[in-house]
């Protein structure tokens, strides 16, 4: 038996790669996929691409709306999606063949709800390994744990296969950046066990200007509260996690802090009210959870909880630890 996967692919003028990625995916030899194209508003010449792949292959599907960003077209997928399994594929990224049948056979053969794959980074012409596994299988805490390290187990989106139901009531946060760390982490807590699979199965496409690696105060401030969604999902369920899910909350604010120094009065506004909310998460944390944070994180959430200067506070106290451990 070969349960149907369902593939989502979201595109935004994305021709340069896509066709590339599509390749990789309906070459795939898991022989019962339903593969769906998800374009948001494409302009460039993706919509060409469409046409002949869904000419060639039955099992693929296009759907269309108006641009609305990453999560909107995800959830789209979600909507449409009828299989049993379900994975995601970024369109500028690449599967390795078999990667799909090998998801597959893990989360066949340890009853589990999701199963990871390991993933390489691409850059230019240069592939490189970013998250390496071996096969085992993991129980909700302890993969939960790897996920919180963020090393061999990574918050994206893709790289996973997720049995369907998971997604009951959980979508992504529309118009939002990161929009995967906190629903990743919401799936991870619904699952039993989690299959790591021992193929680098995942290429990730790497390139200047993507969502992720851009530079901004917006996307600094939409990485901080997407960790804080993420923070606020394990709040009190588990605190074993808590002091290093801390230690990446209090980075991301340090990160906000770098970008936001030396913006407008409007942009600050908003930076403000992010880093009161933070505050009021922060204050609610053990004090046992704060004291296994290094003495320099242990500065920096004194400084958010304070209220005062957090910007400029965090930004020097980042700076002397820095200068201090050179």
């Amino acid at each position: 038996m070969y349960p149907l996967i369902s593939v989502v692919i979201p595109n935004y003028n994305g021709e340069k790669d896509l066709e590339a990625c599509l390749r990789s995916v309906c070459t795939q030899d898991y022989p019962n996929l339903q593969i769906l194209l998800v374009d948001d508003g494409s302009t460039d010449g993706s919509h060409e691409i469409y046409r002949r792949f869904c000419d060639q292959y039955t099992n693929v599907r296009l759907i269309t709306q108006t641009n609305q960003g990453l999560s909107a077209a995800r959830n789209t997928g979600l909507e449409a999606a009828e299989g049993e399994l379900l994975t995601f594929v970024d369109s500028d990224d690449l599967l390795e063949p078999g990667v799909i049948s090998a998801l597959a056979d893990g989360l066949q053969k340890y009853d589990a709800d999701i199963a990871v794959c390991g993933i390489s980074r691409l850059t230019r012409d240069r592939k490189e390994p970013l998250a390496c596994l071996r096969e085992e299988v993991l129980d909700r805490k302890t993969a939960l744990q790897r996920l919180a390290e963020d090393k061999n187990i990574k918050n994206y989106a893709w790289g996973k296969l997720y049995r369907r139901e998971l997604f009951e009531g959980i979508r992504y946060p529309a118009g939002k950046k990161f929009e995967d760390i906190p629903v990743t982490w919401q799936l991870f807590a619904r699952s039993r066990k989690v299959a790591a699979v021992d193929m680098m199965g995942y290429i990730y496409r790497m390139r200047k200007g993507s969502l992720a690696h851009t530079r901004s105060v917006k996307t600094a401030e939409e990485r901080l509260t997407s960790h804080m969604m993420r923070f606020e999902v394990l709040s009190g369920k588990q605190p074993d996690l808590t002091p290093e899910l801390l230690r990446q909350l209090i980075y991301a604010a340090v990160l906000l802090a770098r970008a936001g120094l030396l913006v407008g009065q409007e942009e600050k506004k908003s930076i403000t009210t992010t880093l009161e909310r933070l505050k009021e998460i922060l204050c609610t944390v053990s004090g046992q959870a704060v004291q296994k944070l290094s003495a320099g994180d242990q500065k920096k959430y004194g400084i958010i909880c304070s209220g005062r200067k957090v910007l400029f506070r965090l930004v020097q106290c980042d700076v002397t630890g820095r200068l201090k451990r050179k």
